[in-house]
């Protein structure tokens, strides 16, 4: 099992702000656009607003991943496991496997969010 949950927090923090980014640089080039008075088409207005409508949707997703990972991490089941005297390391690793699971699913959504946004920059 490969897990490195700080190494995925770093991930995700790197994501998040890429994720941040890519809105930014389409609401940019709309501001741009709208300057010069190039008009949209409806092509382009339906793909930002499918892509505005799934970040919205994927962002919720995203932060009850990452506050159902705080509330795991928080409570310190893990290492109050750890420091017993009779140590469940099932109990620890089944812990650690879901904290990294949840990462990993943050990462993932993270991920398609980006791709999602920077293909929508290109046509818009």
């Amino acid at each position: 099992m490969d897990m490195d949950i700080a190494q995925d927090n770093l991930n995700i923090k790197r994501l998040l702000k890429n994720k941040n980014s890519v809105l930014g640089r389409i609401q940019t080039k709309m501001a741009l656009n709208a300057y010069m008075k190039k008009k949209m088409t409806d092509e382009q207005i339906s793909l930002f607003r499918d892509f505005y409508e799934e970040y919205e949707e994927k962002s919720d997703k995203i932060n009850g991943e990452l506050d159902e990972i705080e509330v795991r991490l928080a409570r310190n089941d893990v290492k109050k496991e750890i420091l017993s005297e009779e140590t469940d390391y099932s109990a620890v690793m089944s812990a650690l496997k879901e904290i990294n699971d949840r990462q990993r699913d943050a990462i993932f959504t993270l991920n398609s969010i980006i791709e999602r946004g920077e293909m929508t920059l290109e046509y818009i």
